[in-house]
């Protein structure tokens, strides 16, 4: 990506132009959702396993399946949407629930959460400045619990997501409520995304600028021109999902 600051806006808006166009071809809301899943699955096993050079590819593929999704869901205007979800979610001023920067909640018994006006610095933050955020706000907290307790509320919340969608259709709020239901929920995927990120001591806008610079890291064409199910000589599925293993080794043999 040419920007020199990476914004949760510009990069969905980037990952959408790479992805976009084949997505909509062969995938619904449920496929992109599946592969949020996997690619939450996939961070876990590379640390599972130790597989310290994956951690960037791995954490990079959360994001992109988090932007397929959020371009599913609030269309033109996900990155707005969500910029200003990620304000309301967690103000510049301190935790929305208890008030303190850092954090001092104690999470089984924290407050009700006060929505707040973001500061308009936020709008413009980079995701390395949202890192810094989160990590200045909930890094005492989060250490304490490390991976392991990252990496189950970034499930936690993927399934909370979930939940919403296939329960959207019962909903008796007007649209923009549920819009804002779904923004809410998809603010504590980012967020816990960047928790295992900071946990991993991993830039997560470097990784995503590393992975998707310009092109698909697979295809290397620009927008990606990736077959949705294609198979490899072990019949094993490839891209659009592959594991973090897997694209380091098409990497490799570029």
């Amino acid at each position: 990506m040419s920007d020199d600051r990476l914004t949760i806006g510009s990069s969905i808006e980037r990952l959408v132009a790479t992805f976009s166009s084949s997505d909509a071809l062969t995938m619904n809301r449920n496929d992109r959702y599946s592969f949020l899943v996997l690619a939450c699955a996939d961070l876990a096993r590379c640390v599972r396993k130790e597989k310290t050079g994956l951690y960037p590819i791995a954490l990079a593929q959360i994001v992109a399946w988090f932007a397929s999704l959020a371009e599913e869901l609030f269309r033109t205007d996900a990155g707005l949407l969500l910029t200003n979800a990620m304000g309301d979610k967690f103000p510049a001023m301190g935790c929305g629930y208890c008030g303190h920067f850092p954090c001092i909640c104690e999470e089984a018994h924290r407050a009700e959460h006060v929505v707040s006006v973001p500061s308009t610095s936020q709008y413009l933050w980079s995701i390395n400045r949202w890192q810094e955020h989160l990590e200045q706000l909930y890094g005492p907290n989060n250490s304490t619990g490390g991976i392991p307790r990252a990496l189950n509320r970034l499930f936690e919340e993927v399934a909370e997501v979930g939940l919403i969608l296939h329960s959207a259709d019962g909903f008796n709020d007007n649209l923009k409520d549920v819009r804002r239901k779904y923004a809410q929920e998809f603010t504590d995927v980012l967020a816990w995304t960047f928790a295992c990120a900071s946990l991993l001591k991993i830039s997560l806008e470097d990784s995503v600028i590393s992975l998707y610079g310009s092109e698909c890291p697979v295809c290397r064409s620009f927008p990606c021109n990736c077959r949705h199910f294609e198979k490899k000589p072990s019949g094993e599925c490839t891209h659009r999902f592959m594991s973090a293993q897997d694209i380091y080794d098409a990497i490799r043999a570029k």
